[in-house]
C-alpha cells in the first residue's frame, strides 16, 4: 500500500514538473536524503555573502544591469555589474580583484574583509549570475 508521504511526494513532483519550475535544486530534499557537507558550507557562504555584498559592494555595484547606485557617476563609467564580471572572470580572479582593487576606483578591501568574507561575496555572486 502506497504511503500518505509518497503521495505528497509524488504530487510535489508533478506540480515542480508542470509549472516548469526552475528550483529543482530542492528535489533532494523531498526524499529524505541530506545535503552534503560541501553543499551546506557553499549555502552558507552564499547567505553570509549576501548580507556582505550589501554592506560592502552594493553602494557602488549592482549585481545586475541597472541605473548606477551613486548618484556621482553621473558623465563618468560606473561600475561594472558584478553579475556581468562573474560570468567573464573566474572566481580565484574575483576574490583577487575584491581584495587589491581594480583600477582607479575600485578599492582593495583586505585589509577590511577577511579571506572567508571575501570568499563568501564570491560565493552570493556567481549563485547570481546566471539569474541575470
Amino acid at each position: 500500500m502506497i504511503r500518505r508521504e509518497s503521495i505528497l511526494r509524488i504530487f510535489l513532483l508533478l506540480v515542480f514538473f508542470l509549472c516548469g519550475c526552475s528550483h529543482f535544486r530542492m528535489l533532494p530534499y523531498l526524499f529524505d536524503s541530506d545535503p552534503s557537507e560541501e553543499e551546506v558550507k557553499r549555502q552558507n557562504a552564499v547567505v553570509r555573502g549576501r548580507g556582505l555584498f550589501h554592506e560592502f559592494c552594493g553602494s557602488c555595484h549592482t549585481l545586475f544591469h541597472g541605473p548606477p547606485r551613486r548618484a556621482h557617476y553621473k558623465g563618468t563609467v560606473p561600475p561594472p555589474s558584478l553579475a556581468l564580471i562573474a560570468k567573464e572572470k573566474s572566481i580565484n580572479i574575483f576574490v583577487a580583484r575584491t581584495a587589491i582593487g581594480k583600477g582607479a576606483g575600485m578599492i582593495g578591501f583586505e585589509d577590511t574583509l577577511s579571506e572567508r568574507e571575501m570568499w563568501d561575496i564570491a560565493h552570493f555572486v556567481y549563485e547570481q549570475k546566471d539569474l541575470q
